[in-house]
């Protein structure tokens, strides 16, 4: 083999190398950013609506709670703006979770979505039951 072949076998080699350098680049950039499109189109939404959901959950326990201990008006709107943000947002959820990766990996925010609403209920009905429950509970004032 003469030094002419064994530098064009070698710069064959190299340029070989290049290439494939380059496309494997090029294919793991691109996955790269489907994976950071995917997280910032849809997984962080998603937890932003999960998120919310769980807030307006606490608000509407905390005005359940303020309407079976005061019987006040004020609060049922609480839990009514409250309920209407909770749906706001489980419409969103259930929006972004329909996607191929969440329908595939069996994202463990269904079963969360489908506790807090069950948790909503259950609020709601108290609220409703109370004033029938206990005809009112009385207001306490500091130091009675």
């Amino acid at each position: 083999m003469t030094i002419s072949r064994k530098l064009k076998l070698s710069t064959a080699l190299i340029l070989m190398l290049f290439v494939f350098n380059a496309i494997f680049t090029i294919y793991i950039t691109q996955r790269m950013m489907r994976d950071v499109r995917q997280l910032a189109e849809v997984q962080m939404p998603l937890q932003v609506a999960i998120l919310e959901m769980e807030i307006n959950a606490g608000e509407s326990a905390r005005a359940v709670f303020d309407y079976v201990s005061h019987n006040e008006e004020r609060d049922i709107e609480v839990i009514n703006d409250s309920e209407r943000e909770f749906e706001r947002y489980a419409r969103e959820f259930e929006r972004l979770a329909k996607t191929e990766e969440e329908a595939t990996t069996g994202h463990p925010s269904r079963s969360h979505l489908s506790g807090i609403q069950g948790a909503r209920r259950r609020n709601y009905i108290d609220a409703e039951a109370a004033p029938r429950r206990y005809g009112g509970i009385p207001q306490r004032r500091h130091g009675d």
